[in-house]
C-alpha cells in the first residue's frame, strides 16, 4: 500500500479494514495503514519477512459528539499511532482534522483498544499505524 503519511515512507506499508459495529457512522469501517517501526534489514538471498496484522481484541467506538451531529459535521479524522508489543495504542496524534470535538472523541476511543500485536516471522513486533475514522450521519429523511 501507498504510505498515507510521510512518517510511514520508505518502509513496507500494510493496509487492513476493521469493521466496526457503526455506531459512529452510518457507514464505512475504519482504515488501518501499519508498518514495522524497526527496519530489519534483510542478507541477500532472504526470504521477505511474514508479516501478520495487528489484530483488534476490544475496539471503542469514538462519541458522534451530539452537537457535532447537529451541525451536520462530517467527514474523516485520520490518527497516528504506534501499537506496542503489548498490544496498547499510545502516542497518538491527529493528522487529518475534522472537528475539535470529533478530533478528541476519535483520540480518546484510539487509546481504549488494544490488539493482538503485529507479528513478523511469528514474533511480536511495534508499528507505527494510520487510522481513518469515517464520521458519516445516517441521510435525513425525505419528507
Amino acid at each position: 500500500a501507498q504510505a498515507p503519511d510521510p512518517r510511514l515512507s520508505g518502509r513496507e506499508v500494510y493496509t487492513i479494514a476493521i469493521q466496526m459495529p457503526n455506531v459512529t457512522s452510518f457507514s464505512g469501517s475504519w482504515l488501518v495503514w501499519f508498518a514495522e517501526r524497526e527496519l530489519v534489514p534483510l542478507g541477500p538471498g532472504a526470504p521477505p519477512p511474514v508479516m501478520r496484522p495487528p489484530i483488534p481484541l476490544r475496539k471503542v467506538d469514538p462519541k458522534y459528539i451530539a452537537a457535532a451531529a447537529a451541525e451536520r459535521v462530517e467527514g474523516k479524522v485520520r490518527l497516528f499511532g504506534v501499537i506496542r508489543k503489548d498490544g496498547h495504542v499510545d502516542s497518538i496524534t491527529v493528522l487529518q482534522h475534522l472537528d475539535d470535538r470529533l478530533d478528541r472523541s476519535a483520540s480518546e476511543a484510539l487509546g481504549k483498544w488494544a490488539f493482538t500485536p503485529a507479528q513478523r516471522n511469528g514474533l511480536a513486533v511495534e508499528v507505527d499505524a494510520v487510522f481513518e475514522i469515517p464520521f458519516h450521519l445516517a441521510p435525513r429523511p425525505t419528507k
